[in-house]
């Protein structure tokens, strides 16, 4: 199979969710990628999208998110870009299941989920102020 891609920009508000998860699932579906892959995959680029609305543009809706998929062979490569404040991935720990049942946290599972579904995830902030997300799902097909 040759290279295949779509791309997505958009404003970073909570209701372009929606959209985001309409374009990964379509771009999947017409390849046929396998259904419960792509539930995963839209889990996972809905989860990114959201810290990056959430914690990089901290809700401002005038930000933007730019979104490349591109499948070559059986490897969904999902790029994301947005030019809000840095990630301190040092930062993030694991969450710990039985504090979050105990102290009634909600929360904090996003990165988590992100780097149980995809195969490869790499995060990095360009000189000019971009950051710059790459998650890698190896698929299969119906």
């Amino acid at each position: 199979m040759q290279n295949d891609s779509e791309q997505l920009s958009i404003k970073s508000s909570l209701e372009s969710l929606k959209i985001i998860r309409e374009f990964i699932s379509e771009f999947c579906i017409k390849r046929n990628i396998k259904k419960s892959s792509i539930d995963k995959i839209v889990l996972a680029v809905d989860e990114a999208c959201s810290n990056i609305i959430k914690h990089a543009y901290q809700l401002d809706e005038s930000g933007i998110i730019n979104i490349k998929l591109s499948l070559e062979d059986s490897t969904l490569k999902i790029e994301i870009e947005d030019y809000g404040q840095p990630f301190k991935n040092s930062n993030v720990n694991e969450p710990n299941i039985n504090d979050y049942y105990k102290e009634h946290k909600k929360g904090g599972w996003g990165l988590y989920l992100i780097k149980k579904i995809m195969n490869f995830v790499s995060y990095d902030r360009t000189n000019d102020g971009k950051n710059y997300l790459v998650l890698i799902k190896n698929v299969e097909f119906e």
